[in-house]
């Protein structure tokens, strides 16, 4: 191969070269399509070292190169809300919401995420209409008992976690019992607080909230010091190395001295 001819290959190999990179950056390799990109942004987003930020950039890249995919949206939501860019967050999840109506995890997502803004009034709707994709959601039907709760409607409230201690999910968990207790207490009906805080501590004796809620409970409301007693001695136990707790752990101590020096105890 003489010196012209060698010239004019490495021009060709030059030409051809420039071709692969420009088809490279031009996405001429094999491309994702929607579903294998959402899942790599679950994969990304999950496990103890997730990364949102790709995750972010997946679900980003999956809207647009499909806009009308409601569950690239939802995936974008997610990834935004962790990523601290709430609005922009509720913005995508608005629009999986509208691109499908029917689609539970992006109704569910829209009030879970409203409801964590407390823009509770928002959130009841999307909360709603979840529910009636996916009745048997523990999930949702706590959000819409936290919700009502917040929004003074405690009949509603009970309605939702009366409906959670039915579910098998919560059959041995004392969080809809608790709850429920205390919306009586509010309604002054202390036979029945009573009765759903035993319902509470049978299922979680071990609970600290529960435990806190019934010493409250004997203090304030039954004035029977020394269940109440009782009861904060047994939450400084059961949180003793919480050390976030140890503000509440000290009110407790001056209560329990003062009941004590007042009741001969």
């Amino acid at each position: 191969m003489n010196g012209n001819e060698i010239k004019k290959y490495l021009s060709f190999a030059a030409v051809v070269l420039l071709i692969v990179v420009f088809m490279v950056a031009c996405g001429g390799g094999v491309k994702q399509t929607n579903e294998e990109l959402l899942q790599s942004a679950m994969a990304a987003a999950v496990g103890p070292k997730a990364d949102w930020q790709k995750a972010r950039a997946l679900a980003f890249k999956a809207v647009k190169q499909k806009s009308d995919d409601p569950n690239a949206h939802a995936m974008l939501a997610l990834a935004l809300e962790q990523c601290g860019q709430l609005d922009n967050a509720i913005d995508e999840i608005r629009k999986a919401v509208e691109l499908d109506p029917k689609n539970f995890m992006a109704q569910f997502t829209k009030g879970r995420i409203l409801f964590e803004r407390d823009r509770i009034g928002d959130c009841i709707a999307p909360l709603k209409e979840a529910y009636k994709l996916k009745p048997d959601s523990g999930n949702v039907i706590l959000l819409l008992a936290r919700s009502s709760e917040k929004l003074g409607r405690n009949k509603e409230a009970m309605t939702y976690y009366a409906t959670l201690a039915r579910l098998p999910s919560y059959k041995d968990r004392p969080e809809p019992y608790n709850e429920l207790a205390v919306l009586y207490v509010k309604q002054n009906d202390n036979v029945k607080a009573s009765a759903f805080f035993n319902e509470a501590y049978k299922k979680a004796p071990t609970n600290h909230i529960v435990v806190l809620n019934i010493g409250i409970f004997c203090d304030v409301y039954l004035n029977n010091p020394a269940y109440a007693i009782k009861h904060y001695n047994k939450y400084q136990e059961l949180t003793l190395s919480n050390r976030e707790l140890e503000p509440v752990r000290i009110k407790l101590t001056k209560r329990i001295e003062f009941l004590k020096q007042k009741y001969k105890l």
